[in-house]
């Protein structure tokens, strides 16, 4: 549709034509990180990623270049759905687990690659929303005291090769 864009998402995470993409000016992607839950059968991974918003476990990232030359920049956390039993997860404790997610990343070093969809607002919108002020308000103190760097997948894909040449 001649929209220029540099990164890419997976649909449902499953990864191919890495080289496509990298043949039509695509620089990076969302890899996705692997969990404690992938053990468990398919069907009962939405009851590990709500569980594991209890775990003190965090997952920073570091970029990695594929044998495409794309940049995979892992995914760490998902801003949950509020749809079914996840409605139960109090806000704060979402809130807690990303902002100490935030604060894992400034201390390492590395990247907390926090996401969601559209759809992740469909549900108990007002709870979800005031989740995502709530850590966007986090992240821009933490950026404003120069902790951490708030930006795209495209342009930490660039500082990430610009790095390695240096």
């Amino acid at each position: 549709h001649g929209l220029a864009f540099r990164s890419f998402v997976f649909p449902r995470n499953k990864e191919g034509h890495h080289d496509l993409l990298a043949q039509h000016g695509v620089s990076s992607f969302r890899g996705r990180t692997r969990a404690w839950y992938d053990k468990l059968p398919y069907r009962l991974w939405p009851l590990g990623t709500g569980l594991d918003y209890w775990l003190p476990s965090i997952r920073t990232v570091v970029p990695a270049v594929h044998p495409s030359g794309l940049v995979n920049i892992p995914d760490s956390l998902a801003l949950l759905s509020r749809k079914g039993l996840k409605r139960l997860l109090p806000a704060s404790q979402a809130i807690r687990k990303i902002c100490r997610g935030l604060d894992a990343a400034a201390r390492r070093g590395e990247t907390f690659h926090f996401w969601f969809h559209p759809s992740n607002f469909s549900y108990s919108t007002e709870t979800q929303f005031k989740v995502l002020d709530a850590v966007l308000a986090y992240a821009a103190e933490l950026r404003d005291r120069r902790a951490i760097d708030i930006v795209t997948m495209g342009e930490q894909a660039n500082a990430f090769l610009n790095s390695r040449h240096e």
